[in-house]
Order: structure tokens, then C-alpha cells, then sequence
């Protein structure tokens, strides 16, 4: 029989153990070295502790050869050159020499990668080259500018895809062959001045192969904004009208995709400009308590839009911002409206509804999940949102007066509602002796 000096001792070690297991369940799961990484999981946890101390570009692009090494299927290979392009990126925009060092790194990839035959059969080195071709032809602001070097780089490329018959060429290399035709017409339309007599022909090829994109699927938001945009632009066509163009052929016989493609390719051409200054965003969708949203009602009141998401960090660091600005000029005449998107739980409806009630939100709120489910285009294509957060003014005629600048919109309600401007005909004063004043 244990004595009562015992039974303590019994206790303490039970009370001991039970203190260490809680513990170890709270402490996260120790994190291996790069070396020792087995699984993309394990190389995915390294990244995510390096990159927060800093080191980003080289994190990336070791954690990138690394996946390489141990992938064992095609979407861990692809992870591994997504890992490897974001460090590249971070290097060519990085002061001093990035753009030397990062053309040398992705030299020596190229090099290692030649003797894989497993990556030319899944055209993955391709898609890489064709991405790093691609960041060469746009400086820091997005414009697009070249050199012989790089034009002979995307010709060479559509030279070894196009040897191949459209038989023996994968979905990958196909896309790549197309995006590099349309790169190389996009560069040389911009080297030729637009009061050239051979730019409006140009300017006309330029359409055409964009057409073939969409035909052939190919077609993405990033290529309209960037390149089409600035071709448009120097051919004096506004973007409006470029887009409307693009949507006409859609919509003809002339397009081959079907009626489904036809109707999601139309949302994503329009999306383009949706969230442009002066628009008309056209908000629609499901409430939280499954009603239609309407826009319409919402004129003559200054409405600020927010995609946003409850899985976002930075999204959920505007919230105080949002709260004070709601607080502060709601009597004058303010709506916000946040529209939850991508949301992955099993209840995406339940999740935003319990983070709404939890943040204690006054708000308009828009469910993407329930917008869905009722047949309402997907947000992200409607409003060529890829991040969030996503920050939208619009004025009291339903147009677009600030889009996703950061802060901005802050200081421009700051401008038309605050107090001090209640003299300059805003209309929306609280007092009879700001009224009158």
C-alpha cells in the first residue's frame, strides 16, 4: 500500500506529465532544415519560416531546387518553379545588381534542367524560361520595353515549340507557343511609333492574335491589362472600347469556344475595366441572409467596396480602419459593402456569417459563396480581382472615384465628407450651422 508521501509524489508525476503533453500539443511542429526535407509539406514550412526573417529571394529559389530534387509528381515540379520564378522576381527587382544576378541564377537553372528529361516531357522548363522571358520585356512600372536579346530569346523559344506538330505539343507548350507569338507582336507593335503608316496594320495583327488566344482558350486578364491595354492606348483606342470589341467577337460566330467558355470569357473582358475609374462597377450578388444585393439602391450615397476574405491577414488589419470610417461618416452619407470571396471551409456561408457577427460588423455584407450557388458570375472574373484586400470608391452617381489606392480612398472621404468641406456644397452636413455656413 502506498503511503501518503508516495500518493503525492504519484500525483505530482501524473500532474507533471499531463503539463508536458498540453505542451507539446501548443508547440508547433518543429520545422526541418532544408537538407532534410522528404516532402513538399516539409520544404513549404521551411520557406514559410525563412522567408519571415527576410531572406526571400534566395529562400525561395533554394526551396525551389530543392522540391525539384524530391518532387514526386507534376504539381509538386510546378510548385517548385513557382518557388524558383518568385525568387527570380524578387532579385530583378531588388536595387543595384538584381537583374544581373537573377539572369545569371536562371542561366545556370536552364543549364541543370537541359539534362532532365522528365521536365521537357511535362514542358514545365518551358512555362519557367517563357516566365522569366516575359518579366524581362516589363520594367518596374509595368511597361512594356525590350531588347534584340530578348526578342531573339522568345524566337528561339517559338522556334523549338513550333517544330513540334499541334499533335505532338502538350496543353502547356501550346499555351506557351501562342503567348510568345503574342509577346513578340506586342513588343514590335510597341517599338513602332504610332504615327507610323504601318502601325494601325500592326495594331490590327495585334487584335487578331489576341482572338486567336481567346480561341484557343489562352486568353488571360493579365495579358488585356498590360499589353492590350498599352496597345490600344498608343493607337488612340480607349480601353472601353478595346474591351468591347474583344466581347463582340466572343459573342460572334468568329469564336469557337462554347457557350459556357463564350459567357466566362465575356465576364473576365469586362472585368478588365469594371473597377476602372469612372466606371460603373455594377455590384451584384447574395446577401448574407440569401437576398439579392441591389446596387441601384445605393445611388446618391458615396459607397466604398471591399473584396475581402476571413482567411486574408491584411484584409482583417483594415477592419479598425473601416470601423472608424463607418463610425465617422455613415450619418453623412457613406455605405460600405464587403464582398467575401474564396472562402474554403466545407460552410463557407457559416464561416463569414460567425467572423461577422464575432468583428460585430455594421455593414453591407456579400457572400461570393452564396452569389455562386445562385448563379451569379464568379467575383474574381467580374472584377479581375486575383488578391484581396481590394479597395473601391464610388460616388454618388455609381462611378468609380478611387480604385485600390492604397490608403487613398481614406483621404479622399476624408476630402468630401469631413467636416471642414460641409461649406463647399457636399450637401451632407450634420447641423444647421454647418448647413449654413
Amino acid at each position: 500500500m502506498l503511503s501518503p508521501n508516495h500518493l503525492v509524489s504519484v500525483f505530482c508525476l501524473l500532474a507533471l506529465f499531463i503539463l508536458t503533453s498540453v505542451q507539446a500539443q501548443d508547440e508547433p511542429k518543429q520545422v526541418p532544415s532544408l537538407d532534410d526535407a522528404q516532402t513538399m509539406d516539409d520544404v513549404t514550412a521551411w520557406l514559410r519560416q525563412d522567408v519571415r526573417s527576410g531572406n526571400r529571394a534566395d529562400a525561395n529559389i533554394a526551396a525551389g531546387k530543392k522540391l525539384l530534387e524530391i518532387a514526386q509528381n507534376a504539381v509538386e515540379r510546378s510548385r517548385a518553379y513557382n518557388m524558383m520564378f518568385a525568387g527570380f522576381r524578387e532579385l530583378k527587382t531588388a536595387s543595384g545588381t538584381g537583374i544581373e544576378v537573377a539572369e545569371r541564377k536562371i542561366e545556370a537553372l536552364f543549364a541543370e534542367l537541359a539534362a532532365k528529361e522528365e521536365t521537357k516531357e511535362i514542358a514545365l522548363a518551358e512555362q519557367f524560361r517563357f516566365g522569366f522571358i516575359r518579366m524581362n520585356t516589363m520594367n518596374q512600372d509595368g511597361i512594356l520595353g525590350s531588347s534584340k536579346h530578348i526578342e531573339r530569346e522568345i524566337e528561339t523559344l517559338i522556334e523549338e515549340l513550333a517544330a513540334k506538330s499541334e499533335d505532338e505539343r502538350n496543353k502547356v507548350e501550346d499555351y506557351i507557343l501562342h503567348q510568345c507569338r503574342f509577346l513578340l507582336i506586342a513588343i514590335r507593335l510597341h517599338e513602332v511609333k504610332p504615327s507610323h503608316e504601318n502601325y494601325a496594320e500592326n495594331y490590327g495583327t495585334f487584335v487578331s492574335e489576341l482572338k486567336t488566344l481567346i480561341n484557343k482558350g489562352h486568353a488571360r486578364a493579365r495579358d488585356i491589362t498590360s499589353l492590350g491595354f498599352q496597345a490600344a492606348g498608343r493607337n488612340k483606342v480607349r480601353h472601353k472600347t478595346f474591351i468591347e470589341e474583344l466581347v463582340a467577337f466572343v459573342g460572334s460566330p468568329d469564336c469557337t469556344l462554347s457557350d459556357k467558355e463564350k459567357e466566362q470569357v465575356a465576364t473576365l473582358l469586362e472585368g478588365t475595366i469594371r473597377l476602372n475609374i469612372g466606371s460603373d462597377p455594377k455590384l451584384y450578388g447574395k446577401t448574407l441572409d440569401n437576398t439579392d444585393f441591389d446596387w441601384e439602391s445605393l445611388r446618391g450615397k458615396y459607397v466604398l467596396i471591399n473584396f475581402t476574405g476571413t482567411w486574408c491577414g491584411p484584409c482583417k488589419e483594415k477592419i479598425p480602419l473601416l470601423l472608424d470610417a463607418y463610425e465617422k461618416y455613415h450619418g453623412r452619407g457613406l455605405e460600405i459593402v464587403q464582398v467575401y470571396v474564396g472562402e474554403r471551409d466545407d460552410d463557407p456561408v457559416a464561416t463569414v456569417k460567425e467572423f461577422v457577427e464575432a468583428e460585430n460588423l455594421p455593414w453591407i455584407i456579400i457572400s461570393a459563396a452564396l452569389s455562386e450557388e445562385a448563379g451569379f458570375p464568379l467575383h474574381g472574373l467580374s472584377y479581375h480581382t486575383p488578391t484581396v484586400p481590394v479597395m473601391v470608391l464610388v460616388n454618388k452617381e455609381g462611378e468609380i472615384i478611387v480604385s485600390n489606392e492604397s490608403g487613398l480612398w481614406l483621404a479622399k472621404l476624408n476630402e468630401i465628407l469631413d467636416d471642414v468641406h460641409c461649406a463647399v456644397g457636399v450637401g451632407l452636413c450634420n447641423t444647421e450651422q454647418e448647413r449654413s455656413a
